[in-house]
């Protein structure tokens, strides 16, 4: 007896689109650099770790090397089962997209510096 053939589908599913059954998973992990990061925006703003000594600097160290740390830890989740792999793949989305918005606002200030007027 062969075995069924995984590519045939039910007469009443087809012409339905496919399911991706991991694509909230993903998106899990796509959000998840993004919710920490407004956390440290929201530590910035009410000035929560201020009493250590945490100025400006010190947060934006910690957003670039929370969006390194994630793109380290979706890079690791890619050898776990399948849905690990997916939260991987939406880290490693999200990190990446951290770290170049990052990039790009830095370039968007330099510019801007360059062009200013006043003199430094």
């Amino acid at each position: 007896m062969n075995p069924p053939d995984r590519r045939y589908r039910p007469w009443h599913t087809r012409g339905m689109p496919t399911r991706r059954p991991h694509l909230a998973v993903k998106a899990a992990g796509f959000a998840l650099p993004l919710l920490l990061i407004a956390l440290l925006v929201v530590a910035y703003d009410h000035d929560c770790f201020g009493s250590l000594g945490w100025d400006g600097g010190e947060y934006l160290s910690a957003m670039a090397w929370t969006d390194v740390g994630v793109l380290f830890v979706g890079a690791a989740l890619l050898a776990a089962p399948a849905a690990w792999r997916s939260l991987g793949v939406g880290m490693l989305v999200g990190g990446s997209a951290g770290i170049l918005l990052g990039i790009a606002f830095l370039a968007l200030l330099m510019v801007a510096i360059a062009r200013t007027p006043i003199p430094f």
